[in-house]
């Protein structure tokens, strides 16, 4: 075997005396350096030469890394001796990892390959210009961070004396620093060298993590957010250490991490964090890293018996996929369900396939007896006997232990399956020469490509079914064959599977490594009037229409009106909307620098038509990646005195909201107190496609789905929505019904057709297609979750009144009869009523003007993500229905008849801000009278 050369050595001192003692013949006997790392050794004098002492460092290109560190002058032990020139036990900066591969070559992933392919001469021109650039950004970076420490008074019994320590990894939110970032990379020259917004997009949405000049020691590691954003941009350090942690730990690769391959491979577009993790998957006997859900489902199970109520089983299918089942009861203290067994389902290597069922009982008893029974049903075992044993599945079709299956073998894939892959990659390379070479393959290749597409969970999938649908229109392909190739719901469904991908990416502050991107993000955003054209009305299939708008025509889109324009036209529009805000915004003083408005007003001003948008609110959200708090409370002060008559003014604080309110005929105005990196990220958070529109003051952005929902005049149910909102999605959806937009579905989903049928049958039409039966009855219920919930409104009207009744007292009223004094009076009255010391943020609190802080700007980091009770897929049996015993709003008692009861409109926001779980009255199937319906308490119902 040969030997692996020595990598070469760059070295240089910041005292230059050396220099001088270069003879000639060794001068030419020095390797030759590269360009940039003359730059960089340079740079590194200039930055960190000290008097104290001199600094070092090496550079090793080969493996692409930079090690520095730092000499001082020691004083002598003893008199008479000289002083001495010593390493630092801390050295300036361990090392540096770029995140980027060793090599220059193309990356894709298809089974548990990681598939390599060189890249072209322009590709690996470019990628070494950002190369260059981003070694010099990541030095400059460095000195950021030495200003980032923390000074500790550390008081000792004979002196104080400071301690400098490293800061904790830095605030994905601090204005100042991110301040000094955003000019450190401008002063580098790294923005300057970005070619495309999609680049550029990646440096606003994880400033805090796109230059790493050093891991900190004290980075917290099981930080989910910070692991996903340093694996997508390629720091694998982070990686590494939570991966030792974790194994060091508990013989566990990611332990209680709902991380599992499937997502590491989502985010790591190199392949090296997926060729790390290989080496522990080869010898690993305890994968329950696969099967890995959420942290509170792990060991929180067992019962007075001492019983671990928990296990993990798995089946292979007749493909040769493995299926894992988790089952778990709750504990009563740890579960948001208590009384409950939680079943996830999850195909090996997946992320499409996982289903989660929650079964709740109504004592501790009866959800031991139900996991028992669970278990018998998928093993035909008793639990008792084997809980502690590992065993073997009776018959094919029964489960196992999933430690019966280990070591699980890697997933290898069809050669069809890498070569669609490849395809994929080359794409993202070569767009327009790859799409003509698909269109030349046979069409049914076309069509399983295409299905490949619509089934991968990266973004990519709908980039190119979004290109090879503009092309196939472009040319003399039939309309047919476009709805052949690309039928409606390939297209609906791989358009949620982008969004929720790239939700994803902003939640977690994930950048797409430049030098490997994964997808672009060049034309996500549709700016509607120079997009026009693609607003045309459209019929929507009668077998997806699953709620019909009593307001709509049957079918739900006229045949007169396809093809018409489904929006008016832009002066339209702008009439519409200074009409409907009553011209408070219409002003040369008004500012829409960093300010979008967006949700019910900007749709209702969009369609012309105000029915059901009486009295929706106006929503304002910030964004902006140098916004701060001070931005945002002179952007305030200056919004107020646009709006002017401040003695008529009423501003009420809710949680993570604040209403301006100048009354009737004037609608409040509710401003977010959450600030996002773009207008994008704004409507990546929106539940309800109908209201996915952003108005800058002088342009209408949407999304695809947007274009989707106005074209075709109906919202898609859909776990996306559901995710953003939880359990109040349901009920917005049901709002955007009596404003005209059906509800549509589009499912193949085994539970809901076993549970539902797959078609629902439509009770405000006469629909003539055949609907499958359903094969299990359901509870019709108001305290059902997800997609049940809206079956039960739809075949019962009194649980229909329920779930859209507005009169609430966590609500600020709106109407003609509401002058300042009286809404001033109501909404104290409210809060001193209600208010119990622990629920300020719940109720509309009054505050004045002077009162208000640049502290409540919240950057979107810190808003947690809506956390749901269950699943969207989640029918509840009879006996398993809630016990609610308590309803903590009281419905107004109706004594000012004219309170309107008006539900705070159009918030929707990527982190769920607004998400309050409704607490319901206790009523019973014979109970569920409309006249008897408590309106209680439901979400701030915003858009």
């Amino acid at each position: 075997m040969e030997e692996e050369a020595e990598p070469i050595e760059y070295i240089i001192d910041s005292n230059d005396d050396d220099e001088d003692e270069w003879t000639d013949e060794e001068d030419e006997m020095k390797p030759k350096q590269p360009s940039w790392i003359e730059r960089l050794l340079k740079q590194f004098k200039e930055e960190y030469e000290e008097g104290n002492g001199y600094s070092e460092v090496y550079v090793i290109p080969e493996q692409d890394r930079v090690v520095m560190r730092k000499k001082v002058w020691i004083e002598p032990s003893a008199p008479g001796q000289p002083r001495q020139l010593e390493w630092t036990n801390r050295p300036i900066l361990t090392e540096i990892h770029f995140p980027w591969r060793q090599d220059f070559n193309n990356v894709c992933f298809a089974g548990d390959l990681v598939i390599t392919f060189p890249m072209q001469e322009d590709q690996i021109k470019q990628c070494t210009q950002r190369r260059d650039t981003y070694r010099l950004a990541s030095i400059k970076a460095h000195s950021l961070l030495k200003q980032q420490v923390e000074t500790t008074i550390v008081a000792s019994s004979s002196d104080s004396k400071v301690v400098k320590l490293p800061a904790d990894r830095p605030s994905s939110y601090d204005s100042k620093a991110n301040k000094k970032t955003m000019d450190l990379l401008v002063e580098s020259g790294l923005l300057q060298g970005l070619t495309s917004d999609t680049e550029k997009k990646q440096v606003y949405r994880s400033q805090h993590i796109f230059l790493p000049a050093k891991v900190l020691p004290t980075y917290h590691m099981d930080d989910e957010k910070y692991f996903a954003s340093s694996l997508s941009m390629g720091h694998l350090i982070p990686m590494i250490n939570q991966f030792q942690d974790n194994l060091n730990q508990q013989d566990n690769l990611i332990g209680y991490s709902s991380m599992d391959l499937s997502n590491i491979k989502q985010l790591d577009k190199t392949g090296k964090g997926f060729n790390f993790i290989r080496q522990y998957i080869r010898t690993n006997e305890e994968p329950f890293f696969i099967a890995s859900t959420n942290r509170e489902s792990r060991s929180f199970s067992k019962s007075g018996d001492n019983i671990n109520y928990e296990t993990i089983l798995g089946r292979y299918d007749r493909e040769g996929r493995l299926h894992m089942i988790q089952i778990s009861k709750s504990d009563n203290r740890m579960f948001s369900v208590m009384n409950s067994v939680r079943v996830v389902q999850k195909v090996l290597a997946t992320v499409e396939t996982r289903k989660e069922e929650v079964f709740q009982y109504k004592s501790d008893e009866l959800s031991i007896q139900g996991f028992l029974d669970i278990f018998k049903q998928y093993t035909n075992r008793d639990y008792l006997q084997w809980h502690d044993k590992t065993f073997e599945p009776l018959s094919p079709e029964y489960y196992a232990s999933l430690k019966y299956y280990s070591p699980i073998p890697f997933n290898i894939p069809s050669l069809k399956d890498i070569a669609f892959s490849v395809l994929k990659e080359k794409y993202l390379i070569s767009r327009k020469e790859t799409i003509e070479s698909i269109l030349l393959l046979p069409q049914i290749l076309i069509q399983e490509f295409i299905k490949s597409c619509v089934n991968d969970f990266k973004p990519v999938g709908f980039e190119i079914l979004q290109d090879l649908k503009k092309e196939l229109e472009s040319s003399s392909s039939s309309s047919s064959l476009v709805d052949e190739l690309i039928p409606l719901d390939y297209w609906i469904k791989s358009m949620f599977k982008r969004d929720d991908t790239l939700r994803r990416f902003y939640v977690n502050h994930c950048a797409q490594s430049i030098f490997h991107p994964m997808f672009n993000e060049d034309n996500l955003l549709i700016n509607v009037y120079q997009s026009f054209d693609q607003f045309k009305r459209k019929d929507l299939p009668m077998d997806r229409v699953f709620f019909a708008s009593p307001d709509s025509i049957s079918p739900v889109s006229s045949s007169k009106a396809v093809g018409q324009p489904s929006i008016v036209n832009h002066a339209t529009f702008l009439e519409n909307f200074h009409k409907n805000t009553n011209n408070i915004f219409n002003k040369p003083e008004m500012d829409w620098s960093n300010i979008i408005i967006i949700g019910g007003i900007v749709t209702a001003s969009l369609i012309g038509s105000t029915l059901g948008f009486e009295e929706s609110d106006i929503d304002i959200c910030f964004y902006g990646s140098n916004f701060g708090p001070q931005d945002y409370k002179d952007r305030i002060d200056r919004l107020i005195a646009c709006i002017g008559e401040q003695d008529n003014l009423s501003i009420c604080s809710t949680r993570n909201c604040l209403t301006l309110s100048k009354h009737h005929p004037n609608r409040h105005i509710q401003i977010n107190d959450c600030l996002f990196v773009d207008v994008e990220h704004v409507l990546l958070g929106v539940d309800i496609e109908a209201s996915c529109f952003a108005f800058d003051g002088k342009n209408v952005w949407t999304m695809q789905r947007g274009v989707e929902a106005i074209n075709y005049r109906c919202n898609f149910a859909s776990p996306f929505g559901h995710s953003i909102r939880g359990n109040m999605y349901q009920r917005r959806l049901l709002k955007y019904l009596l404003r005209g937009f059906s509800i549509a579905h589009f499912t193949d989903d085994p539970i809901i057709i076993e549970r539902f049928g797959t078609t629902p049958n439509n009770n405000n039409n006469n629909n003539n297609h055949d609907d499958q039966v359903p094969t299990k009855e359901y509870y019709q219920h108001h305290c059902q979750n997800g997609i049940a919930l809206l079956y039960s409104a739809r075949d019962n009207p009194a649980i229909f009144a329920k779930l859209v009744a507005k009169n609430k007292s966590s609500s600020l009223p709106y109407g003609p009869k509401w002058d300042k004094e009286r809404f001033d009076m109501f909404v104290q009255d409210s809060f001193d009523e209600n208010y119990d010391g622990y629920n300020d943020d719940k109720y509309p609190q009054l505050i004045d003007l002077d009162d208000l802080s640049s502290s409540r700007l919240i950057h979107f980091d810190n808003v947690e993500d809506v956390q749901l009770e269950a699943n969207w897929n989640t029918p509840l049996d009879q006996d398993d229905i809630y016990d609610d015993d308590e309803d903590e709003d009281e419905d107004y008692d109706g004594e000012d008849e004219d309170f309107d009861g008006q539900d705070d409109e159009d918030n929707d926001q990527s982190n769920n801000i607004d998400d309050d779980d409704v607490d319901q009255d206790d009523m019973d199937q014979d109970d569920l009278d409309q006249d008897d319906m408590d309106q209680d308490n439901d979400d701030q119902d915003d858009d």
